[in-house]
């Protein structure tokens, strides 16, 4: 028994062992990453050196994770896929966007650069009349309507029966078996007097509660136009068909968004850079400037551009993505740290360094 014990642990060390072997030796290898040379700014090569927004932010992470590669240019085609089933490949860069028809083969990374079109017009500005009209709601009027009706019928009424009664001059006296007097008197001081009809009282109570009622009424309506408020310098596009009739700068090589600015009956303004586009929207010739995200958002932090907003939908919408062969072991790894880097936007200063140099239209 003590042999059997003895040689099982040999065995169970022996494979323990090679086990760590292979995964280190599969670790350890030389990663094969092949870049698509020609699609700037995601990929490229020029004198003789790969560069790009995906290329850069491979090689942080590379470091971070201690991998060793080499990079391998390659032409997109039909037989991409074949040099990465025939491990020619393990990773590939350049615009990737997932497509459900290839997820049996192979996976995708978190988006690290997303590319799409985009609406930016100005903020509004919010005046104190804008600022009452939000505040002067349906609710409100008619809750104060409301009231006002309540509290002139049942105080009439109160009124005259407490009168008849003879009862509106003589010293109001406590009740003390009354819970309900004792506490509004508590309360309220001598600021109401206790009426000694049961009519009386029946007013009194029903005023009461309608005050409390117009109270939650009037918190919920003032809450109601402070989201509003809150809400008013936000974009007012919802959806594509908002530029209907509206008057939408574009730059003038964009073919591709004058034709869905046409689609929805938008009136084209078109410009040879950002710089006129943005003089046109803050003199009010445009209501809008629709173009590629990153680049306007680019224009907008390097010139310093105040109070733009974009908004909450893409016209057109576009994920680059590192792509792996399924079973690939440094996947989890690489897509952890692209996922931080997100969180963080440590990405921002790539994207920022290749927009520039990628985009003609942002060097103004």
């Amino acid at each position: 028994m003590k042999l059997f014990n003895k040689i099982s642990s040999q065995i169970l060390l022996i494979l323990a062992l090679c086990f760590c072997s292979i995964y280190a030796a599969d670790n350890n290898k030389v990663l094969k990453i092949g870049v698509n040379t020609d699609k700037m700014p995601i990929s490229g090569y020029e004198h003789q050196k790969f560069i790009g927004i995906g290329v850069d932010i491979f090689k942080e992470i590379a470091q971070k994770l201690s991998l060793e590669y080499k990079f391998v240019p390659v032409k997109y085609g039909s037989k991409i896929l074949d040099k990465m089933k025939n491990n020619d490949l393990d990773i590939l860069i350049g615009p990737n966007t997932p497509h459900h028809y290839h997820s049996y083969k192979i996976l995708y990374s978190s988006p690290f650069f997303v590319e799409g079109s985009q609406l930016f017009s100005k903020k509004n500005k919010i005046t104190i009349l804008e600022v009452l009209k939000i505040l002067w709601t349906p609710l409100l009027y008619h809750s104060l309507l409301a009231a006002l009706l309540i509290y002139t019928t049942f105080s009439y009424i109160c009124y005259k029966y407490e009168a008849k009664n003879a009862l509106k001059k003589e010293q109001i006296e406590k009740e003390k078996n009354n819970i309900i007097w004792n506490a509004l008197f508590a309360f309220t001081g001598e600021m109401i007097k206790e009426p000694k009809t049961n009519i009386g009282k029946s007013c009194v109570f029903i005023l009461i509660v309608t005050s409390m009622i117009m109270l939650s009424l009037l918190g919920a309506s003032i809450t109601s136009s402070i989201i509003q408020i809150t809400n008013f310098s936000k974009s007012n596009i919802k959806n594509h068909a908002d530029i209907f009739e509206k008057k939408v700068g574009v730059l003038q090589n964009e073919a591709s968004l004058q034709n869905k600015i046409h689609r929805y009956n938008g009136f084209i303004k078109k410009s040879a850079n950002y710089t006129e586009l943005f003089q046109l929207l803050n003199d009010g010739d445009v209501d809008y400037i629709l173009g590629n995200r990153s680049n306007i958002n680019h224009f907008i932090r390097e010139n310093h551009i105040p109070n733009i907003i974009s908004s909450d939908f893409y016209f057109s919408k576009r994920f680059f993505s590192f792509v792996f062969f399924k079973n690939n072991n440094v996947y989890h790894d690489i897509n952890n740290e692209l996922i931080k880097r997100q969180q963080y936007d440590q990405n921002d200063k790539i994207c920022d360094y290749y927009l520039p140099k990628s985009s003609h239209d942002c060097i103004l």
